[in-house]
């Protein structure tokens, strides 16, 4: 059964009845504004944090030394290099050859928590094939791992702290 404002049993007295209609239709504005409201902060947190990184010369500049995220924030890491390089980011098993001066993004969701460095592998055929990518410290390379197989160094450390 539907219901109209006349079957409600709101008082006849006009004054009264335009003050509790009036505060109906409010309270449906404001319960209708706070969900739009809403969805458009769910769609400002669904857009990606961008990170602008320009390499040169094997590094990038100390501002981007460390990038912080939080657990579940979708990332977006542009990359540009004044030379060819190749790059991984560790724990995330992401990783790019950048060409000088051609753009290279990489967008995935921060779901991983702990600190990664970004690394420059060589970028010889061989590459870092029979490197292991799962930790999260790089400090520690084998010593009898070839020239060709080892690290060039960190560019930057990617930390995604817990909500």
């Amino acid at each position: 059964m539907v219901r109209t404002i006349e079957s409600l049993s709101i008082p006849a007295k006009p004054l009264l009845r335009a003050a509790i209609l009036l505060l109906i239709g409010t309270t449906l504005g404001l319960l209708l504004s706070a969900c739009g409201d809403s969805e458009l902060r769910s769609e400002r947190k669904q857009a990606p944090r961008m990170f602008e990184l320009m390499i040169e010369d094997g590094r990038v500049a100390a501002s981007n030394e460390v990038i912080r995220v939080v657990e579940g924030e979708r990332v977006r890491l542009r990359w540009l290099a004044n030379s060819e390089i190749s790059i991984h980011l560790h724990g995330y098993d992401i990783e790019a050859l950048l060409a000088p001066d051609l753009p290279t993004e990489w967008n995935f969701i921060a779901n991983v928590t702990g600190r990664f460095p970004v690394e420059v592998h060589d970028s010889g055929a061989s590459g870092h094939a029979a490197h292991d990518h799962h930790h999260s410290d790089s400090s520690d390379h084998p010593a009898h791992m070839a020239p060709s197989e080892r690290h060039a160094g960190n560019l930057l450390y990617f930390e995604v702290h817990p909500r």
